[in-house]
Parts: structure tokens; sequence; C-alpha cells
């Protein structure tokens, strides 16, 4: 009987150190997995940097158009190239800018207008200069376009 005790003991303590063993070893395996999947960093980005980011995107855009416009001879392909590479990035997360120069204008129209200029020749109202773009998210305005606007009125 004492046997029967002593192997049972025995197989209860084996039981116990296996038991233990495999709870380790789970453990470890969890840890080596960890280490050895990369991390990836979540970042969060806000919205006024993205703002930011277009506005000055399409500030330079403007800026090598007036530089295209006056040098003929500069090769601008690989320019326009990155640009258009950058402008699909902002369309797949969901961001637009919307440039309204030479557009009719309305009264209806979502803009800030920064200056009114009265010209004699003009028909009808029609934004002279975008100054800002607006700037949407996902079809919705996140930033009003600034413009200046000309319209028919006496020059004195």
């Amino acid at each position: 009987m004492n046997e029967l005790l002593l192997v049972l003991l025995l197989f209860v303590g084996l039981l116990g150190v296996y038991v233990v063993v495999v709870f380790l070893y789970k453990d470890i395996l969890k840890e080596i997995k960890n280490s050895i999947k990369p991390l990836f960093l979540k970042v969060d980005i806000t919205t006024n940097l993205i703002t930011d980011l277009m506005f000055s995107v399409w500030q330079l855009d403007k800026n090598i158009n007036k530089i295209k416009a006056t040098d003929k001879e500069i090769n601008t392909r690989t320019i326009d190239s990155t640009f258009n590479k950058i402008k699909n990035i902002f369309k797949t997360l969901g961001f637009e800018s919307i440039d309204y120069t030479n557009k009719k204008f309305n009264e209806g129209l979502n803009v800030d207008i920064v200056a009114t200029n009265k010209v004699n020749n003009t028909i009808e109202p029609y934004i002279k200069e975008t100054i800002e773009p607006t700037i949407l998210y996902k079809g919705n305005i996140i930033k009003k376009a600034k413009v200046i606007v000309e319209m028919t009125g006496d020059t004195k």
C-alpha cells in the first residue's frame, strides 16, 4: 500500500511539474512570437495637420505652374508625376482641395471673400484668384476657401 501511495504521489508530483512546464512553455512561446512579430506604430495624424499639408502642396503646385508658364524649356514631367501621386494619396484618404480661380461666383458659394475688385469689362462676377483652396474630407468642408472676386462696377 505504501508503494502504491508513493507511486501516486510521484505521479501527482510529475503531473504538477508537467503543468508548470506547459504554462511556462506557453508564456515563453508567446514571448518569442511577440519578439519576432514586427510591431507597427499607430500614428494619429490630426485633421489640421493634413489640412496644412494639403494647403502647402496646393501652394507649391500653384507656384510651379507659374514657373512652367514663364519658362517653356523646363521639363516638368517628373514634377507633375509626383504631384499626381500626392493628390491620389489624399484622394484615397478622403481628402480633396478645390481651387475656384476663374470660376463663376454666386452668393451661395461657400467661400470667404478676401477682396472684391470692381471692373467695367466684366459681364458677371467671377473668382479672379483663390488665395487658399476649399479642403474637403469625404465631401464635407473642413476649411473654406479664401478668394478674390471681380465684378462689374464703376472703377472711379
